[in-house]
Protein backbone atom coordinates (compact mmCIF):
# COMPACT_ATOMS: atom_id res chain seq x y z
CA UNK A 1 0.00 0.00 0.00
CA UNK A 2 2.05 2.68 -1.38
CA UNK A 3 -0.54 5.54 -2.01
CA UNK A 4 -1.57 8.25 0.82
CA UNK A 5 -5.05 7.20 2.35
CA UNK A 6 -7.61 7.93 4.72
CA UNK A 7 -10.42 6.67 7.20
CA UNK A 8 -13.11 9.00 7.55
CA UNK A 9 -15.11 7.69 10.45
CA UNK A 10 -17.35 9.34 13.01
CA UNK A 11 -20.29 10.84 11.64
CA UNK A 12 -23.25 9.36 9.11
CA UNK A 13 -21.91 8.32 6.08
CA UNK A 14 -25.13 8.09 3.14
CA UNK A 15 -24.20 6.23 0.38
CA UNK A 16 -26.99 6.76 -2.31
CA UNK A 17 -27.21 2.53 -2.33
CA UNK A 18 -30.98 2.07 -1.90
CA UNK A 19 -30.01 -1.43 -0.54
CA UNK A 20 -27.68 -0.06 2.12
CA UNK A 21 -28.12 3.87 2.22
CA UNK A 22 -25.96 4.01 5.46
CA UNK A 23 -22.56 3.13 6.60
CA UNK A 24 -19.97 3.98 9.77
CA UNK A 25 -17.22 4.56 7.63
CA UNK A 26 -15.05 5.32 4.50
CA UNK A 27 -11.68 4.67 3.16
CA UNK A 28 -10.22 6.56 0.66
CA UNK A 29 -6.50 5.56 -0.85
CA UNK A 30 -5.17 7.49 -3.90
CA UNK A 31 -7.56 8.68 -6.04
CA UNK A 32 -10.14 5.22 -4.98
CA UNK A 33 -12.84 4.50 -2.48
CA UNK A 34 -11.44 1.45 -1.18
CA UNK A 35 -14.20 1.19 1.38
CA UNK A 36 -17.61 2.17 2.72
CA UNK A 37 -19.30 0.17 5.63
CA UNK A 38 -18.99 -0.89 9.61
CA UNK A 39 -15.69 0.63 10.92
CA UNK A 40 -14.44 -2.67 12.17
CA UNK A 41 -14.38 -3.41 8.26
CA UNK A 42 -12.11 -1.24 7.88
CA UNK A 43 -8.55 -1.90 9.42
CA UNK A 44 -7.97 -4.52 6.28
CA UNK A 45 -7.98 -1.57 3.80
CA UNK A 46 -5.85 0.95 6.40
CA UNK A 47 -1.75 0.86 7.66
CA UNK A 48 0.55 2.87 10.05
CA UNK A 49 -0.01 5.76 7.84
CA UNK A 50 -3.75 6.30 6.96
CA UNK A 51 -4.67 9.67 8.03
CA UNK A 52 -7.82 9.43 10.24
CA UNK A 53 -10.50 12.57 9.16
CA UNK A 54 -12.78 12.52 12.24
CA UNK A 55 -16.63 13.47 10.79
CA UNK A 56 -17.35 14.47 14.54
CA UNK A 57 -20.97 13.26 14.29
CA UNK A 58 -21.58 15.49 11.04
CA UNK A 59 -22.62 13.46 7.47
CA UNK A 60 -20.48 12.35 4.66
CA UNK A 61 -21.91 11.63 1.22
CA UNK A 62 -21.10 12.08 -2.54
CA UNK A 63 -20.21 15.14 -3.80
CA UNK A 64 -23.01 17.46 -5.71
CA UNK A 65 -23.03 17.24 -9.69
CA UNK A 66 -24.21 20.55 -10.60
CA UNK A 67 -26.50 19.91 -14.10
CA UNK A 68 -26.46 23.99 -15.09
CA UNK A 69 -23.94 26.42 -13.33
CA UNK A 70 -21.29 29.17 -14.97
CA UNK A 71 -18.53 29.20 -12.18
CA UNK A 72 -15.78 29.66 -14.61
CA UNK A 73 -17.41 32.49 -16.64
CA UNK A 74 -20.68 34.68 -16.16
CA UNK A 75 -21.41 32.93 -13.33
CA UNK A 76 -18.78 34.47 -11.86
CA UNK A 77 -18.28 37.62 -13.69
CA UNK A 78 -21.72 38.80 -12.16
CA UNK A 79 -20.32 38.45 -8.49
CA UNK A 80 -17.76 40.87 -8.64
CA UNK A 81 -19.74 44.39 -7.33
CA UNK A 82 -22.17 46.24 -5.33
CA UNK A 83 -25.10 43.15 -4.68
CA UNK A 84 -28.42 45.07 -4.53
CA UNK A 85 -30.24 41.18 -4.48
CA UNK A 86 -33.03 41.14 -2.28
CA UNK A 87 -33.76 44.57 -2.90
CA UNK A 88 -37.59 45.69 -4.30
CA UNK A 89 -37.36 49.67 -3.91
CA UNK A 90 -35.00 51.91 -6.26
CA UNK A 91 -34.59 54.26 -3.72
CA UNK A 92 -32.81 51.94 -1.64
CA UNK A 93 -30.96 50.32 -5.02
CA UNK A 94 -29.19 53.62 -5.25
CA UNK A 95 -28.46 54.24 -1.86
CA UNK A 96 -26.71 50.90 -1.85
CA UNK A 97 -25.21 51.27 -5.27
CA UNK A 98 -23.78 55.21 -3.90
CA UNK A 99 -22.25 54.08 -0.91
CA UNK A 100 -20.44 51.09 -2.80
CA UNK A 101 -19.14 54.26 -4.92
CA UNK A 102 -17.93 56.08 -2.39
CA UNK A 103 -15.73 52.88 -1.37
CA UNK A 104 -14.48 52.33 -4.70
CA UNK A 105 -13.26 55.95 -5.80
CA UNK A 106 -11.99 56.28 -9.35
CA UNK A 107 -13.12 52.67 -10.34
CA UNK A 108 -15.61 51.60 -12.97
CA UNK A 109 -19.36 50.63 -10.94
CA UNK A 110 -20.25 47.13 -11.80
CA UNK A 111 -22.77 44.83 -9.37
CA UNK A 112 -26.13 42.16 -9.66
CA UNK A 113 -29.27 42.20 -7.97
CA UNK A 114 -32.01 44.46 -9.72
CA UNK A 115 -35.33 43.21 -11.18
CA UNK A 116 -37.10 45.01 -14.34
CA UNK A 117 -40.50 44.94 -12.52
CA UNK A 118 -39.37 47.05 -9.63
CA UNK A 119 -39.03 50.42 -12.34
CA UNK A 120 -41.49 52.23 -13.56
CA UNK A 121 -42.45 50.99 -17.34
CA UNK A 122 -40.24 47.74 -16.22
CA UNK A 123 -37.10 49.72 -17.45
CA UNK A 124 -34.55 51.96 -15.12
CA UNK A 125 -33.02 54.78 -16.61
CA UNK A 126 -29.41 56.29 -16.72
CA UNK A 127 -30.39 59.34 -15.03
CA UNK A 128 -31.69 57.17 -12.24
CA UNK A 129 -28.13 55.59 -11.98
CA UNK A 130 -26.89 59.08 -12.40
CA UNK A 131 -28.03 60.06 -8.67
CA UNK A 132 -25.83 57.45 -7.39
CA UNK A 133 -22.67 57.82 -9.34
CA UNK A 134 -22.50 60.45 -12.19
CA UNK A 135 -18.37 60.61 -12.44
CA UNK A 136 -17.66 57.17 -13.71
CA UNK A 137 -19.16 54.40 -15.92
CA UNK A 138 -21.85 52.14 -13.81
CA UNK A 139 -23.15 49.07 -14.95
CA UNK A 140 -25.21 46.65 -12.63
CA UNK A 141 -26.74 43.41 -14.19
CA UNK A 142 -30.20 41.98 -12.90
CA UNK A 143 -30.51 39.26 -11.54
CA UNK A 144 -30.94 36.93 -13.94
CA UNK A 145 -27.80 38.86 -15.98
CA UNK A 146 -30.01 38.76 -19.47
CA UNK A 147 -30.59 42.93 -18.57
CA UNK A 148 -27.78 45.79 -17.84
CA UNK A 149 -28.97 48.76 -16.08
CA UNK A 150 -26.14 51.60 -17.25
CA UNK A 151 -25.80 55.66 -16.32
CA UNK A 152 -24.83 57.91 -18.52
CA UNK A 153 -20.80 58.25 -18.17
CA UNK A 154 -20.75 54.40 -19.34
CA UNK A 155 -22.79 55.39 -22.36
CA UNK A 156 -20.45 57.76 -23.29
CA UNK A 157 -17.46 55.41 -22.77
CA UNK A 158 -19.04 52.67 -24.59
CA UNK A 159 -19.25 55.21 -28.11
CA UNK A 160 -23.67 54.56 -27.86
CA UNK A 161 -25.52 57.54 -29.21
CA UNK A 162 -28.54 57.60 -31.22
CA UNK A 163 -27.19 55.96 -33.86
CA UNK A 164 -26.06 53.17 -32.47
CA UNK A 165 -27.74 50.28 -33.72
CA UNK A 166 -29.10 46.94 -31.81
CA UNK A 167 -27.42 44.30 -32.08
CA UNK A 168 -30.62 42.39 -32.85
CA UNK A 169 -33.28 44.34 -33.20
CA UNK A 170 -36.62 43.42 -30.91
CA UNK A 171 -34.64 40.89 -29.08
CA UNK A 172 -31.13 42.09 -28.53
CA UNK A 173 -31.79 46.13 -28.35
CA UNK A 174 -31.21 49.10 -26.01
CA UNK A 175 -33.99 50.27 -24.57
CA UNK A 176 -34.53 54.27 -26.06
CA UNK A 177 -36.19 57.18 -24.64
CA UNK A 178 -38.73 59.32 -26.92
CA UNK A 179 -35.31 61.18 -28.48
CA UNK A 180 -34.04 57.46 -29.34
CA UNK A 181 -31.18 58.02 -27.23
CA UNK A 182 -29.91 54.48 -25.11
CA UNK A 183 -32.46 55.01 -21.71
CA UNK A 184 -29.74 52.93 -19.69
CA UNK A 185 -31.26 49.37 -20.48
CA UNK A 186 -29.49 46.83 -22.63
CA UNK A 187 -31.94 44.07 -23.05
CA UNK A 188 -30.27 40.50 -23.46
CA UNK A 189 -26.29 40.07 -23.88
CA UNK A 190 -25.56 40.77 -27.31
CA UNK A 191 -25.60 44.58 -26.05
CA UNK A 192 -24.90 43.72 -22.97
CA UNK A 193 -21.36 41.77 -24.10
CA UNK A 194 -20.18 45.14 -25.89
CA UNK A 195 -20.98 47.43 -23.36
CA UNK A 196 -19.20 45.15 -20.26
CA UNK A 197 -16.40 44.36 -22.89
CA UNK A 198 -15.80 48.23 -23.59
CA UNK A 199 -15.44 48.63 -19.85
CA UNK A 200 -12.90 46.26 -19.43
CA UNK A 201 -14.81 43.63 -17.95
CA UNK A 202 -13.91 40.42 -20.06
CA UNK A 203 -10.50 39.50 -19.54
CA UNK A 204 -8.86 35.60 -19.11
CA UNK A 205 -7.80 37.45 -16.01
CA UNK A 206 -10.53 39.20 -14.72
CA UNK A 207 -12.38 36.27 -15.08
CA UNK A 208 -9.78 34.27 -13.36
CA UNK A 209 -10.22 36.88 -10.52
CA UNK A 210 -13.92 36.31 -10.33
CA UNK A 211 -13.46 32.59 -10.33
CA UNK A 212 -12.07 33.44 -6.56
CA UNK A 213 -15.55 34.20 -5.61
CA UNK A 214 -17.51 30.49 -7.79
CA UNK A 215 -14.87 27.94 -8.96
CA UNK A 216 -12.35 28.09 -6.10
CA UNK A 217 -14.97 27.62 -3.55
CA UNK A 218 -17.29 25.23 -5.22
CA UNK A 219 -15.80 22.12 -3.09
CA UNK A 220 -16.80 23.85 -0.19
CA UNK A 221 -20.39 24.14 -1.01
CA UNK A 222 -20.06 20.52 -1.68
CA UNK A 223 -20.05 20.37 -5.56
CA UNK A 224 -17.44 18.40 -7.01
CA UNK A 225 -18.54 18.62 -11.12
CA UNK A 226 -20.86 20.16 -12.80
CA UNK A 227 -21.80 21.44 -16.50
CA UNK A 228 -20.57 24.98 -17.24
CA UNK A 229 -23.84 26.32 -19.20
CA UNK A 230 -21.84 29.44 -20.84
CA UNK A 231 -18.59 30.95 -20.62
CA UNK A 232 -18.94 34.45 -22.11
CA UNK A 233 -15.40 36.57 -23.18
CA UNK A 234 -16.25 39.81 -24.86
CA UNK A 235 -18.27 40.46 -27.63
CA UNK A 236 -17.53 37.79 -30.17
CA UNK A 237 -18.23 35.22 -26.87
CA UNK A 238 -15.25 33.36 -27.88
CA UNK A 239 -14.73 31.17 -24.64
CA UNK A 240 -11.71 28.62 -26.33
CA UNK A 241 -8.87 31.20 -23.56
CA UNK A 242 -10.73 30.29 -20.99
CA UNK A 243 -11.47 26.96 -21.22
CA UNK A 244 -7.38 26.63 -22.18
CA UNK A 245 -6.52 28.09 -18.64
CA UNK A 246 -8.79 25.89 -16.78
CA UNK A 247 -6.89 22.92 -18.22
CA UNK A 248 -3.36 24.40 -17.46
CA UNK A 249 -4.51 24.69 -13.89
CA UNK A 250 -5.81 21.29 -14.16
CA UNK A 251 -2.80 20.03 -15.63
CA UNK A 252 -1.03 22.09 -12.58
CA UNK A 253 -3.33 20.27 -10.09
CA UNK A 254 -4.98 23.45 -9.41
CA UNK A 255 -8.24 22.89 -10.18
CA UNK A 256 -10.96 21.02 -7.49
CA UNK A 257 -13.72 20.20 -9.91
CA UNK A 258 -14.40 18.20 -12.54
CA UNK A 259 -15.90 20.66 -15.47
CA UNK A 260 -17.77 19.49 -18.72
CA UNK A 261 -17.50 22.37 -20.79
CA UNK A 262 -19.83 23.89 -23.71
CA UNK A 263 -19.70 25.36 -27.28
CA UNK A 264 -22.44 28.08 -26.70
CA UNK A 265 -24.19 29.31 -29.38
CA UNK A 266 -26.50 32.11 -29.28
CA UNK A 267 -26.13 34.42 -32.08
CA UNK A 268 -29.12 34.25 -35.47
CA UNK A 269 -26.20 34.06 -37.91
CA UNK A 270 -25.09 30.92 -36.05
CA UNK A 271 -24.24 28.63 -38.84
CA UNK A 272 -25.26 25.07 -37.25
CA UNK A 273 -22.37 23.24 -39.46
CA UNK A 274 -19.61 25.30 -37.78
CA UNK A 275 -21.09 24.95 -34.06
CA UNK A 276 -20.47 21.43 -34.38
CA UNK A 277 -16.95 22.26 -35.79
CA UNK A 278 -15.96 24.26 -33.18
CA UNK A 279 -17.43 21.22 -30.51
CA UNK A 280 -15.17 18.62 -32.26
CA UNK A 281 -11.97 20.31 -32.57
CA UNK A 282 -12.64 21.68 -28.98
CA UNK A 283 -13.54 18.34 -27.71
CA UNK A 284 -10.24 16.72 -29.27
CA UNK A 285 -7.88 19.45 -28.52
CA UNK A 286 -8.79 21.46 -25.11
CA UNK A 287 -9.13 18.56 -22.36
CA UNK A 288 -7.11 17.33 -19.25
CA UNK A 289 -8.18 14.64 -16.63
CA UNK A 290 -11.16 17.15 -15.09
CA UNK A 291 -12.12 19.37 -17.95
CA UNK A 292 -13.60 17.88 -20.98
CA UNK A 293 -15.66 19.96 -23.59
CA UNK A 294 -18.50 17.79 -25.26
CA UNK A 295 -21.64 19.83 -24.85
CA UNK A 296 -23.60 22.16 -27.26
CA UNK A 297 -25.14 24.93 -25.47
CA UNK A 298 -28.07 26.59 -27.01
CA UNK A 299 -29.62 29.84 -26.12
CA UNK A 300 -32.79 29.34 -28.09
CA UNK A 301 -34.69 31.76 -26.57
CA UNK A 302 -33.55 34.96 -23.92
CA UNK A 303 -36.22 35.79 -20.95
CA UNK A 304 -39.64 36.05 -20.92
CA UNK A 305 -40.10 38.74 -18.77
CA UNK A 306 -38.56 41.42 -21.47
CA UNK A 307 -40.02 39.63 -24.56
CA UNK A 308 -37.70 37.90 -25.59
CA UNK A 309 -39.09 34.52 -25.16
CA UNK A 310 -42.28 32.84 -26.94
CA UNK A 311 -45.33 32.69 -25.38
CA UNK A 312 -48.46 30.82 -26.80
CA UNK A 313 -50.25 33.57 -26.63
CA UNK A 314 -49.33 37.22 -26.08
CA UNK A 315 -48.82 38.92 -23.50
CA UNK A 316 -51.71 40.65 -21.72
CA UNK A 317 -49.50 43.95 -21.44
CA UNK A 318 -48.73 43.93 -25.10
CA UNK A 319 -49.73 46.86 -27.15
CA UNK A 320 -49.85 45.16 -30.55
CA UNK A 321 -50.69 41.24 -29.41
CA UNK A 322 -47.16 40.14 -29.84
CA UNK A 323 -46.22 36.64 -28.12
CA UNK A 324 -42.67 37.34 -27.69
CA UNK A 325 -39.57 36.00 -29.72
CA UNK A 326 -37.03 33.57 -30.09
CA UNK A 327 -33.47 33.91 -30.65
CA UNK A 328 -33.45 31.66 -33.69
CA UNK A 329 -36.47 30.46 -36.13
CA UNK A 330 -37.26 26.90 -35.79
CA UNK A 331 -35.65 25.29 -38.61
CA UNK A 332 -32.39 26.74 -37.22
CA UNK A 333 -33.52 24.99 -34.03
CA UNK A 334 -34.03 21.71 -35.54
CA UNK A 335 -30.84 21.95 -38.11
CA UNK A 336 -28.99 22.25 -34.69
CA UNK A 337 -29.84 19.70 -32.55
CA UNK A 338 -29.55 17.22 -35.66
CA UNK A 339 -25.98 17.83 -36.79
CA UNK A 340 -25.11 18.09 -33.03
CA UNK A 341 -26.84 14.47 -32.24
CA UNK A 342 -25.27 13.30 -35.35
CA UNK A 343 -21.82 13.61 -34.34
CA UNK A 344 -22.37 12.19 -31.02
CA UNK A 345 -22.57 15.12 -28.80
CA UNK A 346 -25.26 16.25 -25.93
CA UNK A 347 -27.32 19.60 -26.21
CA UNK A 348 -28.42 22.02 -23.44
CA UNK A 349 -31.14 24.32 -24.71
CA UNK A 350 -32.15 27.37 -22.89
CA UNK A 351 -35.61 27.66 -22.99
CA UNK A 352 -37.47 30.18 -20.82
CA UNK A 353 -41.86 30.21 -22.03
CA UNK A 354 -44.25 27.75 -23.26
CA UNK A 355 -44.03 28.68 -27.31
CA UNK A 356 -40.10 28.23 -26.61
CA UNK A 357 -40.44 25.03 -25.39
CA UNK A 358 -43.07 23.45 -27.84
CA UNK A 359 -40.74 24.88 -30.61
CA UNK A 360 -37.60 23.09 -28.75
CA UNK A 361 -39.61 19.71 -28.02
CA UNK A 362 -40.91 20.05 -31.43
CA UNK A 363 -37.42 20.14 -33.24
CA UNK A 364 -36.20 17.25 -30.95
CA UNK A 365 -39.13 14.85 -31.86
CA UNK A 366 -38.83 15.69 -35.66
CA UNK A 367 -34.63 14.87 -35.34
CA UNK A 368 -35.81 11.43 -33.69
CA UNK A 369 -38.41 10.76 -36.23
CA UNK A 370 -35.53 11.29 -38.75
CA UNK A 371 -32.62 9.87 -37.22
CA UNK A 372 -34.17 7.68 -33.58
CA UNK A 373 -32.56 8.94 -30.24
CA UNK A 374 -29.19 7.58 -30.78
CA UNK A 375 -26.72 8.27 -28.19
CA UNK A 376 -26.62 11.25 -27.33
CA UNK A 377 -28.83 12.96 -24.62
CA UNK A 378 -30.94 16.28 -24.81
CA UNK A 379 -31.50 18.91 -22.17
CA UNK A 380 -33.80 21.53 -22.20
CA UNK A 381 -33.07 24.28 -18.67
CA UNK A 382 -35.14 26.50 -17.08
CA UNK A 383 -38.41 25.45 -18.15
CA UNK A 384 -40.26 28.40 -15.93
CA UNK A 385 -43.16 28.30 -18.64
CA UNK A 386 -44.47 24.92 -20.01
CA UNK A 387 -47.64 24.04 -21.30
CA UNK A 388 -49.27 20.95 -19.66
CA UNK A 389 -49.78 19.26 -22.52
CA UNK A 390 -46.51 19.33 -23.32
CA UNK A 391 -44.45 18.50 -20.02
CA UNK A 392 -45.27 14.98 -20.51
CA UNK A 393 -43.75 15.28 -24.08
CA UNK A 394 -40.42 15.10 -21.93
CA UNK A 395 -40.91 11.95 -21.07
CA UNK A 396 -42.08 10.21 -24.02
CA UNK A 397 -38.89 11.91 -25.82
CA UNK A 398 -36.37 10.81 -22.90
CA UNK A 399 -35.42 14.81 -22.76
CA UNK A 400 -33.68 15.81 -19.93
CA UNK A 401 -35.99 18.95 -17.82
CA UNK A 402 -33.14 20.74 -16.11
CA UNK A 403 -35.20 22.67 -13.43
CA UNK A 404 -34.65 24.65 -10.44
CA UNK A 405 -36.53 27.01 -7.77
CA UNK A 406 -33.69 29.13 -7.92
CA UNK A 407 -34.88 29.46 -11.41
CA UNK A 408 -38.69 30.29 -9.95
CA UNK A 409 -39.24 33.93 -10.64
CA UNK A 410 -40.54 35.70 -7.47
CA UNK A 411 -41.82 38.64 -9.36
CA UNK A 412 -42.94 39.15 -13.15
CA UNK A 413 -41.61 41.68 -15.51
CA UNK A 414 -45.03 40.88 -17.78
CA UNK A 415 -48.44 40.04 -17.82
CA UNK A 416 -48.49 36.09 -18.28
CA UNK A 417 -51.66 34.71 -20.18
CA UNK A 418 -53.77 32.21 -18.59
CA UNK A 419 -52.65 29.67 -21.12
CA UNK A 420 -48.92 30.05 -19.84
CA UNK A 421 -49.05 28.39 -16.94
CA UNK A 422 -45.48 27.66 -14.71
CA UNK A 423 -45.20 24.46 -13.80
CA UNK A 424 -43.18 23.77 -10.07
CA UNK A 425 -41.08 21.32 -9.77
CA UNK A 426 -43.13 18.82 -7.77
CA UNK A 427 -45.36 18.83 -10.75
CA UNK A 428 -42.34 17.40 -12.98
CA UNK A 429 -41.53 15.02 -10.86
CA UNK A 430 -44.86 13.46 -10.59
CA UNK A 431 -44.89 13.43 -14.51
CA UNK A 432 -42.12 10.94 -14.08
CA UNK A 433 -39.97 12.98 -16.34
CA UNK A 434 -36.09 12.68 -16.05
CA UNK A 435 -35.40 15.86 -14.17
CA UNK A 436 -32.17 17.06 -12.80
CA UNK A 437 -31.19 20.15 -10.66
CA UNK A 438 -29.06 22.92 -10.30
CA UNK A 439 -27.60 25.62 -8.34
CA UNK A 440 -27.38 28.36 -10.11
CA UNK A 441 -28.96 31.22 -9.08
CA UNK A 442 -28.43 33.61 -12.73
CA UNK A 443 -30.72 32.83 -15.71
CA UNK A 444 -28.55 31.99 -18.50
Amino acid sequence: MSAQSYLLRGGQVYTMDPGRPWAQCVVVRGKMITYVGPEAGAVSFTDSGTEVIEVNGGMLLPGFIDAHNHLAGSGAMAKLGVEINGLSDPAEMLARIRDYAVSQPGAVIRGSGWMAAYFENNSPTREMLDEAVSDRPAAILSSDSHDLWFNTAAMHACGLDRSTEDPDPGAQYYVRDAAGWPSGHAVEVAPILTMLAALGAFTVEGIRDAQELTLVPAPSWGITGYLEAGILLGPNQNSEPVYEDLVERDNAGQLAVRIVGTVWTRQPDDDPASVVATLRDWNKRIKSEHVTISVLKMWADGTALNGGALLLAPFEDSKDGSPGQMTFPPDHIERQIELTQLAGFDSHIHIDADGSARVVLDAIEAVQRRHGRGTARHTVCHNTIVHPADVKRFAELGVIANCTPLWAPTTTARSMTPTSPSWALSEWRSASIPTVTSSAPGHW
